[in-house]
């Protein structure tokens, strides 16, 4: 069936109202007319749906483009994803998150560039957003699909998919999905199959998007344990796609480092329990921690302390960390 729409954009929205007039001025706003927006809402409890509906009354124009889902139950990032990618009738498919924003012709520049070389993947640089200043995030690393996975398992390469377009054939005929209910590194995962399936992939050296970091909350510690649960479950997805490719062997370090990523935040805790658990997610990786230049030189050492059991050594690190915390608090 031929597509309807050039570009379908999936926005997840929820509890965005800091930020969701800026991200979908900057939707509507886009030069590349033939565009559908998807969003879908999981279960906002702030004032985005309503920001959003009024925004759109400022551009009536769009109002045949933009479909807006209410989900019933709060599903999360990957199966509001899922559920946008059922119902996009665009060639190509992107998405963007509700407190980013984008250059106005960002859409028309990948979509030419798409439609060119008849890319299954096409990516670009992007702007990084934050504590007042702008920062440009350089993607090019290399047009091949090792090269592009291995940098991806690395954090070279950014995993978030809204500097990212995908043809929606090549999508439904690799099956490429989100992994539903794991909503920490989803994008990752999908990234990693997308580029592993592609046949054509083509880089763009300039930036449209802006990557907004001043919304990165802190969370409670149940929930990093659930987000960290997250990242363990589609890092072993990634691990199980890689070896059905046969290429494990060929990037087993990045994979090793990608294993270390998922499980890292765990060395930041204060329980000893959390050390001992560290050691039994994908020990296999844990020779690999001096290699992983991503974590602080006194957290690879703690962590090789827990790879060897020296547990005695980092209760003491534990006891000397905690008295100087409570000193701070005076």
């Amino acid at each position: 069936m031929e597509a309807r729409f050039k570009i379908s954009v999936i926005i997840p929205v929820y509890n965005a109202e800091k930020y969701i007039e800026k991200c979908a001025n900057s939707l509507f706003r886009q030069t590349l007319l033939d565009t559908e927006f998807i969003f879908i809402n999981d279960c906002s409890s702030d004032n985005s749906l309503d920001l959003l509906h009024n925004i759109l009354e400022k551009y009536p124009d769009c109002k045949k483009r933009v479909r807006i889902y209410n989900n019933e139950n709060n599903i999360g990032a990957a199966s509001s994803r899922n559920k946008g990618l059922s119902v996009s009738e665009g060639k190509y498919i992107t998405f963007c998150d509700s407190d980013d924003w984008l250059e106005n012709d960002a859409y028309e520049k990948l979509y030419l560039e798409a439609i060119k070389y008849d890319s299954d993947i096409i990516w670009s640089d992007f702007y990084v957003t934050g504590d007042g200043k702008e920062t440009y995030s350089s993607q090019n690393y290399g047009e091949d699909n090792i090269s592009c996975i291995r940098a991806l398992l690395e954090e070279k390469m950014h995993g978030a998919l809204w500097n990212k377009m995908f043809k929606c054939t090549f999508l439904l005929k690799h099956d490429i999905r989100f992994n539903a209910g794991a909503d920490l590194w989803e994008d990752l995962y999908f990234s990693v199959q997308a580029f592993g399936a592609a046949m054509k992939i083509n880089y763009i050296k300039s930036a449209f998007y802006h990557y907004n970091i001043c919304n990165i909350q802190s969370v409670s510690s149940r929930d990093f344990m659930r987000n960290m649960s997250d990242a363990v479950i589609n890092t072993e997805a990634i691990v199980s796609f890689l070896i059905q490719k046969e290429w494990y062997s060929e990037i087993n370090h990045s994979v090793n480092l990608l294993k270390l990523a998922s499980k890292r935040f765990i060395l930041f805790s204060l329980n000893i329990n959390d050390f001992k658990r560290w050691n039994q997610i994908f020990p296999e990786a844990n020779e690999y921690i001096f290699s992983f230049a991503y974590l602080p030189f006194h957290l690879r050492v703690l962590g090789w302390c827990a790879s060897k059991e020296y547990f005695g050594i980092i209760k003491s690190w534990i006891f000397i960390k905690k008295i100087k915390v409570k000193a701070l608090k005076k």
